[in-house]
């Protein structure tokens, strides 16, 4: 098997997907995320769950290959079925293209979910990255897509 390619910088999907805007409606209020930027409420609100690190993820628009709603609706469905059976505590939330060319997805903001979880989550669910983030530190674009290099 062989690894999936990494993106790079000239990517125009990738560089898309850096330039997002996600947000979650959790306990606090309104939280939106933006990649490579830290954010001290949502830091706050993870730690009073005693949880260290949060993922954002859809099941949407599997590889960005466009579905009709139904679809995305039973697809987010059964991302958040598996969370329910996982005992995870997670919150509604939308990821919105910065320049409004791509309908928002419905997410969600999932607390403790560690990275390489998360990463897999996102592989399972057929989507090309995650978004997640530790306690202090900025959102990272996760990519998904296959196998990851051993480092």
């Amino acid at each position: 098997m062989t690894d999936a390619p990494q993106p790079t910088e000239n990517d125009p999907l990738w560089q898309a997907y850096r330039r997002a805007i996600f947000s979650a409606d959790a306990p606090g209020g309104r939280m939106t995320i933006r990649i490579d930027q830290n954010h001290p409420v949502l830091d706050e609100a993870v730690a009073q769950a005693g949880c260290d690190c949060w993922c954002f993820i859809t099941a949407w628009n599997p590889a960005s290959e466009p579905l009709d709603p139904e679809e995305n609706a039973t697809r987010n469905a059964a991302l958040a079925a598996e969370l329910k059976r996982e005992g995870r505590v997670f919150y509604p939330g939308r990821g919105q293209d910065a320049e409004g060319a791509w309908p928002a997805e419905e997410s969600f903001l999932v607390l403790g979910l560690q990275r390489e979880v998360a990463r897999q989550a996102g592989q399972r669910h057929g989507q090309n990255a995650v978004v997640w983030g530790e306690v202090g530190g900025p959102a990272q674009l996760i990519d998904s897509r296959g196998p990851q290099p051993q480092r």
